[in-house]
């Protein structure tokens, strides 16, 4: 907001019409706006993914032992093929 207005502007707790008025603001609102919803976006975005985090925390890889050589390989994974297609969605 400062560099749109050329004002150097403090935060304070308070800030009247007044303020917003004598510091040119006003003029400058569309561009306000813009910076304000491409904000609100990526906050909504950075929820998402830390939701879809979340998720993933709890998920345990099936393993079960491949015949008689001694390792052991990938269970079945539908859940987990189920969950990343719904992530990728999203």
């Amino acid at each position: 907001m400062s560099a749109a207005a050329g004002v150097e502007l403090k935060a304070e707790e308070v800030t009247t019409l007044a303020q917003v008025v004598e510091f040119g603001l006003m003029e400058h609102v569309t561009l306000f706006q813009e910076v304000s919803e491409c904000a609100r976006r990526e906050m909504a975005l950075h929820k998402r993914l830390l939701e879809m985090k979340e998720e993933w925390t709890d998920i345990v890889l099936p393993c079960a032992p491949y015949r008689d050589a001694g390792v052991s390989v990938l269970g079945p994974l539908e859940h987990i093929q189920l969950m990343l297609d719904d992530h990728i969605l999203r």
